[in-house]
């Protein structure tokens, strides 16, 4: 399939732009009707838009079905550029292993040219957006239950919602609640939440983790041989059961050995807010 996208203002990371899409998909591999007077559509960068090939974030006001029956319906998706992988397969392939590890959900995969404002930028991979809702990420209270994203100091954004890290704790990045769903004092209050959770985690870490997800993380991490195992680690908390669990595995197109920032070294690691001080310190 081929994905047309025009935009009405210039792209950024931090806004979203106002666009209108159009798929042409003779063998109907793409869910959904697109014609040229769809409308409803917002388009941003993921990441600062400073990649020589750029990933993009889609949002619709309606739910749509991008990954046809591979997925369900929903607003937000990713043009995922696969810009470090020159195969364009290793996201691909991290699907099937999350799916054969058993993993609750793992973003999916269908690949598509892509051509913004008239100008092709190459094959893209189309997948869901890591998010709390139905068929992705699922806990009992979407309003109360946390998506975590363990991260080194290279992977915080600007505009994040995050703990900092210190010599014994990687930074913490809160995904859900939204910061854009929350005031102010409700931020700060998630924020002290969540600093305060994991200050007592390491006291009780078998009971205050999901064995299980993390048996599968691990297994999968030794697999993928990527830096993202190392530096960029999505959990998420179920309030229901106090539980943290690891997962998904998220954009892996430099997995598989295919960095220097590879698992045998991690000299670059030994700093704070790093994960190692997630599991290095605490061992």
């Amino acid at each position: 399939p081929t994905i047309y996208i025009d935009t009405d203002a210039a792209i950024d990371a931090d806004n979203w732009g106002t666009a209108a899409i159009e798929v042409f998909d003779q063998n109907n591999m793409i869910g959904g009707d697109f014609s040229l007077d769809n409308t409803g559509l917002s388009v941003k960068y993921v990441g600062d838009g400073s990649d020589e090939k750029t990933s993009y974030r889609l949002k619709f006001e309606k739910k749509r079905a991008l990954l046809g029956s591979k997925s369900g319906s929903y607003k937000q998706w990713v043009l995922e550029s696969n810009d470090d992988d020159p195969t364009m397969l290793r996201n691909g392939l991290t699907e099937e292993l999350g799916d054969q590890l058993g993993f609750s959900f793992t973003p999916g995969c269908q690949y598509a040219d892509l051509v913004v404002n008239r100008t092709y930028v190459g094959t893209y991979q189309i997948t869901d957006r890591v998010k709390v809702e139905s068929g992705r990420i699922l806990v009992s209270n979407k309003d109360t239950d946390w998506l975590l994203e363990i991260a080194s100091n290279g992977e915080v954004g600007d505009n994040d919602l995050y703990v900092a890290g210190d010599d014994t704790n990687p930074n913490i990045v809160i995904k859900n609640p939204d910061k854009d769903d929350i005031t102010a004092d409700e931020q700060t209050a998630l924020q002290t939440a969540v600093s305060t959770y994991f200050a007592s985690f390491w006291t009780d870490v078998e009971n205050n983790v999901d064995q299980t997800s993390f048996i599968n993380w691990s297994v999968a991490s030794e697999i993928l041989g990527g830096y993202k195992q190392l530096s960029d680690i999505y959990v998420y908390k179920d309030n229901a059961d106090g539980k943290l669990y690891f997962g998904p595995l998220w954009s892996n197109d430099k997995a598989y050995g295919n960095n220097a920032k590879h698992p045998v070294d991690m000299s670059d690691l030994e700093t704070a807010g790093s994960y190692n001080g997630m599991l290095f310190n605490h061992a």
